[in-house]
C-alpha cells in the first residue's frame, strides 16, 4: 500500500465536487448543542441519572432513525443523542415522544444502560 500522505497526520478538509454540491438535497442539521442538566438540577434527581444525562446532547430523527417505536414520528423530530456516538442513527439516539414518556423510568434506565455501555 502506497499513500499520498502521512496516515498519522490529519485529514484534509473534504472539498465537494461542483456537480455533486448542485444535486445535494439540503440536510437536516443537527440542533446547537446545549447542556440537558444543569448544576441547579442536580438535587432533583439521581447522581447516576445526572451523569448520565450530562453525556446526552439534542438531536434531530433522521430517516435512518426511523424504525420500530420511531417510525411515525417525522424526520426532524427532537430527541436526545449520546455524545460519544451522535451520528450513528439507532445508536444511542432516543426520542421520547412526551415529557411524560422522557420521566419514565423505562426511558431513563435505557439511557443509563446505554451510557454504561458506550
Amino acid at each position: 500500500i502506497h499513500f499520498a500522505r502521512d496516515p498519522s497526520s490529519p485529514l484534509p478538509p473534504y472539498v465537494f465536487p461542483k456537480e455533486e454540491l448542485e444535486e445535494s438535497r439540503p440536510v437536516q442539521e443537527e440542533p446547537e448543542f446545549y447542556p440537558l442538566v444543569l448544576p441547579e438540577d442536580k438535587d432533583l434527581i439521581t447522581d447516576y441519572l445526572y451523569l448520565a444525562m450530562e453525556q446526552m446532547q439534542p438531536c434531530n430523527l433522521m430517516d435512518a432513525d426511523r424504525v420500530g417505536c420511531y417510525k411515525g414520528r417525522k424526520t426532524g423530530f427532537p430527541g436526545l443523542a449520546c455524545k460519544h456516538c451522535v451520528g450513528q442513527a439507532g445508536c444511542g439516539r432516543y426520542f421520547p415522544a412526551s415529557e411524560a414518556s422522557l420521566s419514565q423510568t423505562t426511558t431513563s434506565q435505557t439511557i443509563v444502560n446505554h451510557v454504561r455501555n458506550c
